[in-house]
């Protein structure tokens, strides 16, 4: 295509395309910036005013908030739900939508503790 010439109809095609798929890559980026999955795993502990969540991940403590009530302290824990934006005190908050277990071979510092003990118990024996 020249500076002075009309657009044939195949340009203008491409250019509906080329459009069209920086359209759906912005979509894309935004569907997946609000809905991306919320998640935390770690360990349950007792905290100042409830249980928190040592998180294995960024190495943070979370107090729990929400669907709680089945979270005992020591257990090993996948949580989803939502970060609270602010919260009062200096711990940040997770909002707890849906508990899940995890299995303890799946933890490098909490689990490493686990066989530690174990062998213990077991040398004592």
């Amino acid at each position: 295509m020249h500076a002075n010439s009309i657009p044939t109809k195949s340009d203008v095609v491409w250019i509906g395309i080329a459009v069209g798929a920086v359209g759906a890559g912005i979509g894309i980026g935004i569907y997946y910036a609000v809905h991306h999955d919320h998640s935390l795993t770690g360990c349950a502990v007792s905290g100042a005013s409830d249980i928190e969540l040592q998180s294995q991940g960024d190495q943070q403590t979370y107090a729990l908030a929400g669907a709680v009530n089945a979270i005992k302290p020591g257990e090993r824990i996948r949580v989803s739900g939502k970060r609270v934006k602010k919260t009062a005190g200096p711990t940040p908050q997770f909002l707890v939508e849906q508990l899940r277990s995890v299995p303890s071979e799946t933890f490098d510092a909490l689990g490493e503790w686990r066989r530690i003990e174990n062998r213990i118990q077991t040398s004592l024996r």
